[in-house]
């Protein structure tokens, strides 16, 4: 008897134990109107993906923040089976986010400059893209950059200028037209759309831009080389591949399908975390690199060599 009722005490404990993970909610926080409001869906569809590849880990309680506050929003939404929080997107709302430092954990989907010990910002940053560039036209034995631009495009590629402006200083200058001659250890930057790239007479030695200006149905230069989003290019990321299917985007939107999957498994990683461990895992979007509350991404470097996308290593 006395083994039954142990038997049955753990059954009723194992039992209880699977209607907690099963109630596990995620409360994600993005908006359905606005400006963002399509980056947020491509966003969302990939977490789902991720999530129904996973088995459907986890409950998703998606809510709109529309023009509501973030303090209301987490007031109204965040319960007692609320595990974990996954947004805002918009740097406004992760500012306001960080001010009210909420004691759950909180996945932000944008970086700002403050941090708070229970929110980890996650962000297709351009200044990763740049680090990641950099460290290639490094590798490649470039020691000065000339920068050609195109001038519909400025405001585009802008930020991406400015984070190059900031790791190069005065060993990049940008030009009207490229040099006549192309010097030793001389990269040329060209930031621009794909249509705009594809008109350039270009060397086919340490040439470079940024993911902009891939677009599809535009030629690659040959010998360019782009730092990007490794889920664009190699299918192991079945999720991916699959939301793609169910509702083909242009590239931006696939960048952003990519995001979505790898926000959930940090999310996935940080709910297991323990003893504030490192972690790293290859991700859809790069390396993914988490050191204490601190994310950081290196995409994955790409050359356009012979009419075929190469993995440079």
């Amino acid at each position: 008897m006395l083994v039954k009722k142990l038997s049955i005490k753990f059954l009723a404990a194992l039992s209880c134990s699977i209607c907690m993970v099963s109630s596990a909610e995620v409360l994600v926080i993005l908006p359905e109107t606005g400006a963002m409001a399509n980056a947020a869906e491509s966003i969302k569809r990939g977490l789902m993906q991720a999530n129904h590849q996973a088995g459907n880990k986890y409950t998703f309680k998606f809510v709109d923040i529309g023009q509501q506050a973030i303090a209301d929003v987490l007031k109204k939404q965040v319960g007692k089976n609320t595990e974990l929080v996954i947004g805002p997107l918009d740097k406004q709302n992760v500012e306001a986010l960080i001010k009210l430092q909420p004691k759950i954990t909180t996945l932000a989907l944008n970086q700002v400059g403050h941090r708070a010990k229970n929110i980890y910002q996650f962000a297709l940053s351009k200044a990763e893209d740049a680090q990641a560039l950099s460290k290639r036209m490094q590798w490649d034995g470039v020691e000065q950059l000339i920068v050609l631009r195109e001038p519909q495009a400025m405001a585009q590629t802008q930020s991406f200028y400015d984070e190059m402006a900031l790791l190069w200083g005065d060993k990049m200058q940008t030009q009207d037209k490229l040099p006549f001659f192309q010097k030793k250890k001389q990269g040329i930057l060209v930031l621009g759309t794909g249509k705009w790239l594809a008109q350039q007479k270009l060397p086919k030695k340490n040439i470079y831009t940024l993911p902009f200006a891939i677009e599809e149905k535009q030629p690659i230069p040959e010998g360019l080389i782009y730092c990007d989003t490794p889920a664009l290019y190699i299918t192991q990321w079945s999720d991916v591949v699959d939301a793609y299917k169910q509702k083909p985007v242009s590239l931006p939107f696939q960048r952003l399908l990519a995001f979505g999957g790898d926000a959930w498994q940090i999310a996935d990683h940080l709910r297991k975390r323990q003893n504030n461990q490192i972690i790293e895992f290859q991700g859809r979007t790069g390396n993914i690199r988490i050191v204490d509350n601190v994310i950081s991404r290196q995409p994955q470097c790409f050359q356009y060599q012979d009419k075929v996308v190469k993995i440079l290593a």
